[in-house]
């Protein structure tokens, strides 16, 4: 039995994304996304420095480049971006994140949208 499944999916510090504006957003980001992991969402995220606030999707993620750091807005703790920082969010956790260096990460998220803390289009 042979399979034509790739199992290599890129290099995640070289995998093109193409940055865009999005309305009503400081953020200028994009996206790459792989295919789907038992319902999860998984890709790599970047982001130009800006200064921004969200509510968090359940997410874990990984940061490949860049800085910055993430305000969760109920404790005060601040967690600092940086290579290697692994990091998670909590669905319906209001944060605020300051990048000051363009920053990639790669991220795991349930996209669960019946649960509370869900906005599209927010990584």
């Amino acid at each position: 039995m042979s399979s034509t499944t790739t199992h290599y999916l890129g290099d995640a510090l070289k995998v093109p994304i193409e940055l865009a504006s999005h309305e009503d957003s400081p953020k200028i980001d994009g996206l790459y996304c792989f295919p789907d992991v038992s319902g999860a969402q998984v890709g790599i995220w970047e982001v130009e420095p800006a200064e921004w606030s969200s509510v968090g999707n359940e997410e874990v993620f990984v940061v490949l480049s860049g800085a910055g750091s993430v305000t969760f807005l109920a404790t005060g703790e601040v967690v600092e971006l940086r290579p290697g920082a692994i990091v998670k969010l909590n669905r319906g956790e209001r944060s605020g994140w300051l990048i000051t260096e363009r920053l990639r990460k790669v991220y795991i998220i349930d996209p669960n949208p019946d649960e509370p803390g869900f906005e599209s289009g927010d990584v």
